[in-house]
């Protein structure tokens, strides 16, 4: 499954808080439907994603080939990235 991140901060933002962040990522074939056909395993992913490194899923919504989700992050915490990696994992 390969993701495309779309309208990302840059390398440098994720050193500052920033609270809370919206992520719009889809696959790269747009006609799939792999991310509602494997929900079970996002579900899991996500689960394992945030007792490894927790943060807050205040919205999410899953389309047939993209995800666009709302995240407050811990205080202090700004690593959205390591999440995102661990979650795409």
């Amino acid at each position: 499954m390969l993701l495309q991140c779309v309208g990302m901060l840059d390398q440098t933002q994720h050193l500052r808080p920033i609270g809370k962040l919206f992520l719009a990522v889809r696959l790269q074939n747009r006609h799939s439907n792999l991310l509602v056909k494997k929900i079970e395993r996002l579900r899991h992913a996500t689960r394992k994603t945030l007792n490894a490194i927790p943060f807050q899923t205040d919205e999410i919504l899953v389309m047939f080939a993209a995800i666009h989700t709302i995240w407050t992050l811990p205080e202090g915490d700004a690593n959205f990235s390591k999440r995102w990696c661990l979650l795409k994992s």
